[in-house]
């Protein structure tokens, strides 16, 4: 067991995002600093480009380019 009595992993959101283009939605929430509804919210509206795997009730993944430029507002 890890010092402090915990013997879950620490990490934190978006920390795996030089490990691969992908993301969750949770991921991209952390990395954008918003809600994942906000998240979720633009991807079904057409603003954020996402991948939805098993549609229509599948998880989402985003890939950080795409995050990037909703976030700075480009296309």
């Amino acid at each position: 067991m890890a010092r402090g009595g915990s013997s879950f992993p620490t990490w934190t959101v978006g920390s795996n995002v030089d490990a691969s283009p992908w993301l969750t939605t949770r991921e991209a929430a952390g990395h954008a600093r918003c809600h994942t509804q906000t998240v979720l919210l633009a991807a079904r509206a057409g603003e954020l480009v996402g991948y939805q795997r098993r549609a229509p009730h599948g998880s989402w993944r985003f890939k950080v380019e795409d995050l990037e430029r909703w976030m700075t507002g480009t296309r």
